[in-house]
């Protein structure tokens, strides 16, 4: 029964991850302010992930494993912060309104932008204490040795990809993201050791390369906002939130 109900509770979960991919993408397809509806649908997806990390932090018991509920805690305070940014970023938009998506240019040219980005990577460092949270949290029996091995098969898997299409776009922003992400892969190559959390690493490898995706698009100077790339995002991205929802729900 147990495995039946888990089972329905992961096609629920590609269901929404469906519906919201489809919905976002005839709104995104039928206005010309595609810059505006990207950080608008982002900024509620990422509010609901707060608002999981918060309610699970506030709901745990005494008891509950001391890691798990600094996961919970940094967790919400992580998307939080990313809340903030992009809630900078519809401001901007809304202050003007012949800009229809933001372009490397436009960030240079604007503090406002560039306040917005420095908030949004600030919540990647947070990220990193999220998932170290988690790996302390499961307990994994491995030896330190192992555990080096593992972290940098994920980090340099992420950071040579990084360093590829920076030779391709010659944008140094990707970077910086292949070092700050590809830590937090690195430690997920780390939590992966523990079998129950291949589907959450899977998840959160694939939601994390599209950002590699749209960095290489950005290079060859496609538009981010009005391809496929923005609902497959959130697609992966509910289904990465409801993932560790689950988690938590468990662990209460």
């Amino acid at each position: 029964m147990k495995m039946s109900n888990s089972f329905i509770s992961y096609q629920k979960d590609i269901l929404l991850a469906f519906i919201t991919s489809i919905v976002g993408y005839m709104v995104l397809i039928s206005t010309n302010r595609v810059g505006l509806v990207d950080l608008t649908i982002e900024a509620v997806l990422f509010s609901l992930a707060s608002i999981i990390g918060f309610n699970g932090y506030r709901r745990s018991s005494k008891s509950i494993n001391k890691h798990f509920k600094k996961f919970e805690l940094f967790y919400g305070i992580t998307y939080l912060i990313a809340v903030v940014s992009f809630i900078i970023g519809i401001y901007f938009f809304a202050n003007n309104p012949t800009i229809l998506e933001i372009e490397l240019r436009n960030v240079t040219e604007s503090t406002l932008l560039i306040i917005m980005s420095l908030i949004k990577s600030s919540s990647l460092i947070f990220l990193i204490f999220t998932w170290s949270y988690f790996y302390k949290y499961l307990k994994i029996s491995a030896s330190t040795r192992k555990n080096i091995l593992m972290f940098l098969s994920g980090f340099l898997l992420y950071l040579m990809l990084s360093i590829v299409i920076w030779l391709i776009t010659n944008d140094l922003n990707v970077l910086s993201l292949g070092i700050v992400v590809g830590s937090v892969i690195g430690i997920f190559a780390m939590i992966a050791q523990d079998k129950r959390t291949r589907y959450l690493t899977i998840i959160f490898i694939i939601y994390s390369s599209i950002h590699l995706v749209e960095f290489y698009m950005m290079g060859l100077g496609k538009s981010l906002a009005s391809g496929l790339n923005n609902p497959v995002y959130w697609g992966v991205t509910v289904l990465y939130f409801c993932e560790v929802n689950r988690w938590i729900n468990n662990e209460i």
